[in-house]
């Protein structure tokens, strides 16, 4: 997260561990953590023409959409 990152709503998850979500912006941000080695995130532009995104994690690709929330 940049300093300017609004602070994410956590939610813990029905079989262990935390979700982290951020719909601001236009913009819906979930970052899914199952586990250290179990981590995913979903990315969708609600405004845009753009696809959703849902894979494991990429900071590169995380770090795109945090950008776009932050501000």
């Amino acid at each position: 997260m940049r300093v300017d990152t609004p602070a994410p709503n956590v939610v813990p998850k029905v079989r262990g561990g935390v979700q982290l979500e951020w719909h601001t912006r236009g913009v819906n941000l979930e970052i899914a953590i199952d586990s250290p080695d179990d981590v995913n995130f979903f990315a969708e532009d609600i405004q845009g023409d753009e696809d959703p995104v849902e894979e494991e994690f990429n900071e590169s690709s995380v770090a795109r959409w945090i950008d776009r929330i932050s501000g």
